[in-house]
């Protein structure tokens, strides 16, 4: 009865969420969390409505315990480490990211948000691969291409700066007149982000 009832709580969570109703949204995993302590997404969603707020200690605390419950979650992995970096804990942050990407290195996500803890570190040639990696995965996007362009410009690779601007100029410009060319990528990167209800 009770997990049958969490359940409800983490779906209305989540709802309240994707509608950008945060407060809303933590009162109901908060609610889940106390009928169902051992259901890992509680613990996640409700560390994610924490991170939103700005709580990262509360949030990293709800994160290590969906990661007690569920060691392989990769998404539990890769949003500790955005929190971490948001906290400035930059070496613990690629940590987390790595795990991430051990567990799903086909996330083109993973790896351009680990290129911008890179980025943050000053350190412009491991972002350069990561960059590069989210590309290979995900080519149609002018977010990577742009990422790529800053570090390059701050290697002193101009020339190969300037051609990866051209292509985001080309491909914003493309985006405007065929936006349904896009749709396909778009789609693929908005499911990274989101937990299926159905996963146990």
């Amino acid at each position: 009865m009770n997990q049958k009832k969490a359940d409800k709580f983490l779906q209305k969570g989540i709802v309240l969420f994707d509608k950008d109703q945060i407060p809303d949204a933590c009162t109901q995993f908060e609610k889940g969390v106390r009928l169902n302590q051992k259901d890992y997404r509680l613990h996640l969603w409700l560390a994610k409505c924490m991170a939103e707020f700005g709580s990262f200690e509360n949030a990293l605390v709800e994160f290590d315990n969906a990661i007690k419950l569920k060691p392989g979650n990769v998404q539990s992995h890769f949003e500790k480490g955005d929190t971490l970096a948001l906290l400035g804990c930059f070496d613990e942050a690629i940590d987390e990211m790595n795990k991430a990407i051990e567990l799903n290195p086909r996330n083109a996500d993973y790896h351009y948000f680990k290129g911008l803890v890179h980025t943050s570190m000053k350190d412009y040639e491991k972002a350069l691969m990561e960059f590069d990696s989210s590309l290979e995965l995900l080519p149609d996007s002018s977010e990577f291409h742009q990422a790529k362009t800053e570090a390059l410009i701050q290697l002193g690779r101009t020339t190969e700066a300037l051609e990866e601007q051209n292509k985001v100029h080309t491909m914003t410009e493309d985006f405007e007149r065929h936006p349904l060319r896009y749709e396909g990528a778009l789609e693929i990167r908005r499911g990274y982000f989101f937990q299926k209800l159905d996963e146990k």
